[in-house]
This record gives structure tokens, C-alpha cells and sequence, in this order.
């Protein structure tokens, strides 16, 4: 049985669109405000910790005051030692933190002038500086996310500028996150969509050291009962073949879930990881509310919680896995 849950959370939010005016996919625009409640993040790391959580991946974005680029901070950003001072919190509750910078095209509007300078020489050394700054403050972590997720041109169809890399560039770039974060002694981490871009290609350019996160957000990934079929479209079924063939490909796997587009989405994939995927290829599951860190989302993050627990507990005894009153939001489980 799995025995790591990872949470996702917001510091920064800016990965999507840099426009003010109007709203990207997710209904939200780009704020030149920090979002994050301090005192809902507390609420939800310490739920997170009583829940039995052994780690949280912090997306850091435009939501720290970079001693090396400062210019990228938000109004409200957290300094450098709050942030150290909140490590090490995490830690003495049990947690373990990782960072992750999004460097795909499609989630770096927190990354300022150089979302626009993408794949130039003053680009590559601003995520260098950045990296190996996020890398030091976090004590070197076992592992660093860069995301690179999304980055195609339907995704940021509502964008004001659209930038993506495609053929050589695509992968010199991969290449470049993951050899600039090995260097520093530190695993790689990704999301999947490099191997869905172009599998041979992936396999070509991913070590085995490098941590993939396969991601299926659907409602179910079981037969339904009219079909037959899991559900979901052609590149969401592609996502899900993943979660077996790359632990079949010799490479470690953390899958990622959420209830942003489906309330069973954890149960399903909890259930699946630990019943069809090898365990001793799963590294952890990381589950997420893929909402701001604010109180009105907050319990949007509770229940993200609750359905994790939930799902662990039920695993093996044929309990059916419903959706919580809101009245029991960020009740303890029994």
C-alpha cells in the first residue's frame, strides 16, 4: 500500500494567464497581489499534518521575494527567511516540503519579462539563479517540480500572448530544467505531458532518476457502466495508460488527482494507484484542490483532505466512497 500523500498548495498563483482584463481557463486573472491567507494556509497544513500527510509541494511562483530576482514578487510576497521560517515548521510537524517552479510557457506568467523572453540566453539565466536560489532555501530537497505541463496553443487559447516550443527547442529546454536541477544534486520531478508530446522521444531524453507525475482528473477511471469505457476524451486516456506504462518503463511515478473537475477523482485514483500500479514505483500520490489558498476555498482544501483520508481508509474493506455533507467540511475523520 501507498503509504506517502503529498498535498499541493498555493503560495504564488500567477501559472496561467498575464493578462489583468481577462479571465484564463480557470476564471481568474492574473493578480498583482499575493493570495494567500496565512492563516487558511496554517488551517490547512495543520490539517494536513492531524490527516497524516507526510508531505506538501509548495508552488512557489511570483509568492516569494527572490534575493536573486526581487522583481518578480507580488505586493504581500513572503520574504525568503518567512519562507525558510515556515519550512522548517512543516518539518517539525512531519512534513516534508518540495518546490516547484512552473517553467512550462503555459503557467509562467508569475516569471514576469521572462515569460516573454522564453528560450533565450537572459531566459536561461534567470531559471537558473531562480533554481539554484529555491534549492538553498529549501536545504536541497530531494526533489524540485518544473512542471512543464499544458504547453500547447489550445490551452492558452484565451491568453493575450501564446508562447509554446515545439520539436528541437521543446526538448533542449527539457533537457535544460532537468540537467540545470541534477546538477545541484537534487531529482528532477515533471508531469507526464513530455511523454505524451512524444513517448520515444521522452524516453530518449528522461533518465530513470527523473520523478514523472501522471495526472487523470476525470470521474472515473473504472469501466462505465453504459460504455464500458473509462471515461474520458483521447488525450485524457493517454494520461491515464501512463499511470502503468511508465513504472513498467523503470521510472518512479507520482500521480497526481483532484476534485476540480470531478468530487470522486481522489477516491477513483487512490483506489486504482494502489490496487493496479506496482507500489514499489510510486514514490507518493499527490492530491489537490488546484484552488488559491483563501478563505473562500478553504473548504474546497478540507475536502480535498477528507476525501484523501477517506479513500485510505477504505481501501480493501468495499466501502463505497461518497461526497461529504458540507456540514462535515473539516470535521476529523473517524
Amino acid at each position: 500500500m501507498v503509504n506517502n500523500y503529498m498535498f499541493h498548495l498555493y503560495l504564488g498563483d500567477n501559472v496561467a494567464d498575464d493578462s489583468v482584463n481577462s479571465l484564463n481557463v480557470h476564471g481568474r486573472n492574473f493578480s498583482t497581489k499575493l493570495n494567500t491567507d496565512k492563516s487558511v494556509w496554517d488551517e490547512i497544513v495543520d490539517k494536513a499534518a492531524e490527516f497524516g500527510f507526510n508531505s506538501i509541494l509548495i508552488e512557489l511562483a511570483d509568492g516569494v521575494r527572490y534575493k536573486s530576482h526581487p522583481e518578480l514578487a507580488v505586493e504581500g510576497a513572503w520574504e525568503v527567511e518567512e519562507l525558510k521560517a515556515e519550512l522548517q515548521r512543516l518539518r517539525e510537524k512531519g512534513i516534508t516540503p518540495y518546490p516547484k517552479l512552473n517553467f512550462s510557457a503555459a503557467h509562467d506568467a508569475w516569471f514576469g519579462i521572462y515569460s516573454r523572453m522564453v528560450s533565450t540566453r537572459y531566459y536561461y539565466a534567470a531559471a537558473k539563479e531562480l533554481i539554484n536560489e529555491v534549492i538553498d532555501i529549501f536545504d536541497t530537497p530531494e526533489m524540485f517540480n518544473f512542471g512543464f505541463d499544458d504547453e500547447n496553443r489550445w490551452y492558452q487559447a484565451r491568453y493575450d500572448f501564446i508562447c509554446y516550443r515545439q520539436c528541437e527547442l521543446y526538448w533542449h529546454d527539457y533537457r535544460f530544467f532537468i540537467d540545470t536541477i541534477r546538477e545541484r544534486g537534487v531529482r528532477p520531478w515533471v508531469f507526464v505531458d513530455p511523454y505524451i508530446v512524444d513517448s520515444e522521444r521522452f524516453l530518449e531524453e528522461t533518465d530513470k532518476d527523473v520523478v514523472i507525475s501522471p495526472n487523470y482528473y476525470r470521474s472515473s477511471i473504472y469501466e462505465d457502466n453504459t460504455t464500458k469505457q473509462p471515461l474520458g476524451n483521447e488525450d485524457a486516456m493517454k494520461n491515464l495508460a501512463s499511470f502503468k506504462e511508465l513504472p513498467e518503463l523503470g521510472y518512479e511515478i507520482i500521480p497526481f488527482c483532484s476534485t476540480y473537475i470531478h468530487q470522486f477523482n481522489i477516491k477513483q485514483t487512490v483506489k486504482y494507484v494502489n490496487e493496479d500500479i506496482p507500489n514499489d514505483k510510486v514514490k507518493a500520490i499527490l492530491v489537490s484542490a488546484l484552488q488559491r489558498t483563501v478563505k473562500q476555498k478553504k473548504f474546497k482544501h478540507f475536502d480535498v483532505l477528507n476525501l484523501t483520508k477517506f479513500a485510505r481508509n477504505s481501501l480493501g474493506n468495499g466501502e463505497i466512497l461518497g461526497y461529504r455533507r458540507k456540514s462535515d467540511y473539516g470535521k476529523k475523520l473517524r
